[in-house]
């Protein structure tokens, strides 16, 4: 039995050994390749899109001054009017006998202080006396004019060179005063109001002007039925108020309408910017979309890839704008380092990686 159990114990002791000596090689992790992009200096993120809706640089409700019948309404909507043109007027009959009656009562008026400053002068009466009819004299005079505004009011004028947007009122219908009777606008020039969000809003810098803003940002109007072409836009007011409910600012830039084209208000159009860093935003990193993954929370982040150790490590990210096929990533990641492009969703934290050559 000897003879037996000797050389299996020998072939046993061999085939340990060869085992131990293949250990090491055999228990060393294989890197896994993929494709890896390193991140370049932050930009600004490239073109900014708001949506927003047209509107007339200049457009107000117009109503009389005093209350009346309409009697006259010449325009139509859509009518181009000049500065100063009558739009309507009332029923001027009372206006015009009030007139009459304080014209009276200013002559009289006029007759008496002229009389007493005859007869003070002379010394026939009291300083007191005159002056009650210096001020009932001033006092003619006051009524007299406010009498004759109102008859003027009857005539509502055009305050600015524009078109009739909309008549509200009627012929014949009787208005109270500054009750809005139609209204006017210029579209010979206009403006596009947008909804600016918060994130895009909380690092410009205030205490540029409009003018220095609109240099930075290079602001264009878009309207997507005139077709591709971009229009030159002017920054005119930004609130600093936001919207309660959005949480947005409402800005509001200028534009010239092209030639010829039928652009009117209340039409939709995208403002484009292309800001620096530090306007609407201090934009950092534009990346593949598909290289953001979420945790168990929803909270995004990425893998960074340490050239040290060859290992992915997750990096928790704040995300921006989603654009086409990209999507800005505000914070968690710093230029220069490396981030796992391909195969997100077997990676696991310290997993050994290689870059993938192309």
């Amino acid at each position: 039995m000897k003879k037996i159990l000797i050389p299996v114990a020998a072939i046993f002791l061999a085939l340990f050994l060869v085992a131990c000596e293949q250990e090491p090689g055999e228990q060393e992790a294989v890197a896994r390749p993929i494709k890896m992009m390193t991140l370049g200096e932050a930009t600004s993120g490239g073109n900014l899109e708001f949506p927003g809706v047209i509107s007339a640089s200049q457009s107000t409700d117009l109503g009389f001054e005093v209350s009346g019948q309409i009697v006259e309404f010449p325009v139509d909507e859509g009518q181009e009017v000049e500065k100063g043109d009558i739009l309507a007027r009332l029923d001027p009959r009372d206006y015009q006998d009030k007139l009459d009656i304080q014209a009276s009562r200013l002559k009289a008026a006029e007759a008496d202080y002229e009389r007493y400053k005859i007869l003070v002068k002379d010394g026939w009466v009291s300083e007191q006396e005159f002056e009650k009819h210096v001020r009932n004299f001033e006092s003619a005079q006051s009524s007299y004019r406010t009498a004759e505004k109102a008859l003027d009011d009857t005539s509502l004028r055009a305050p600015f060179s524009g078109n009739i947007a909309r008549k509200i009122a009627d012929e014949f219908q009787n208005i109270q005063a500054k009750e809005a009777v139609l209204i006017i606008h210029d579209v010979t020039s206009l403006q596009v109001v947008v909804n600016i969000p918060e994130r895009d809003f909380v690092q410009g810098d205030r205490t540029r002007t409009p003018k220095q803003v609109t240099e930075e940002i290079n602001p264009r109007v878009l309207i997507a039925s005139l077709g591709a072409d971009e229009y030159p836009a002017y920054v005119k007011e930004v609130a600093t108020l936001a919207d309660p409910t959005t949480r947005t600012y409402s800005a509001t830039f200028g534009f010239s309408p092209p030639e010829g084209a039928n652009v009117l208000p209340g039409m939709t159009a995208r403002l484009i910017v292309t800001p620096k860093r530090g306007q609407f935003g201090d934009r950092t990193f534009k990346v593949p979309v598909h290289i953001v993954a979420a945790d168990e929370n929803g909270d995004p982040y990425v893998w960074i890839f340490d050239p040290e150790t060859s290992t992915v490590q997750k990096r928790l990210v704040k995300t921006g704008q989603l654009s086409g096929e990209n999507i800005e990533i505000l914070s968690g990641i710093s230029a220069g380092e490396t981030v796992a492009v391909t195969g997100i969703a077997q990676l696991r934290e310290g997993l050994s990686v290689r870059p993938l050559e192309d």
